[in-house]
């Protein structure tokens, strides 16, 4: 049993190189995320985007922000809203689990 311990260990590591947030930094987050999306200009989309970048996403999380910036907020007719909003939210939901 120690040897499928270890071995779920290193998947569930490899899977999850994102080091967690306690639950301060996560209503941070979680918090900026909605904002982000709900911004309705560019000001308010980069008040969250800092927010959020202040925790250090990876590359493709922090461009799939300043995505959001650019647009100034989400827009479901935005042919990209798709795939940035799933890059975002999933990192979110890696650096804050519960």
């Amino acid at each position: 049993t120690s040897a499928a311990a270890a071995s779920s260990e290193t998947s569930s590591t490899a899977s999850a190189p994102v080091s967690q947030l306690d639950t301060s930094q996560c209503v941070d987050v979680t918090g900026a995320n909605a904002d982000l999306l709900a911004a309705n200009d560019k000001d308010g989309a980069r008040k969250a985007a800092d927010t959020l970048e202040k925790y250090d996403p990876p590359a493709q999380v922090k461009d799939a922000i300043e995505h959001f910036v650019t647009t100034g907020g989400a827009h479901f007719d935005d042919p990209d809203y798709t795939k940035n909003n799933k890059l975002v939210s999933e990192w979110v939901k890696q650096v804050c689990p519960t």
